[in-house]
């Protein structure tokens, strides 16, 4: 929908009040990912083989 008729029908609702177009348009400003962003390595916290067997666990610890 065109603003113009965004703005014809929302006067048409709330004549008294002022017309603001919010909508967001950011598509245009976001930036492709890439598989290599910063040739940072990806750590998983868990390690499994192809058989879905635990190989490594890298649980975090918490103390109180």
């Amino acid at each position: 929908m065109e603003l113009e008729n965004r703005r014809a029908i929302f006067k048409n609702i709330f004549p008294e009040e002022d017309f603001i177009d919010r909508r967001i348009n950011i598509a245009e400003l976001i930036e492709p990912e890439t598989e290599s962003d910063n040739d940072e390595a990806i750590q998983f916290i868990d390690q499994y083989d192809k058989q879905g067997q635990l190989i490594k666990s890298n649980k975090a610890s918490c103390h109180s």
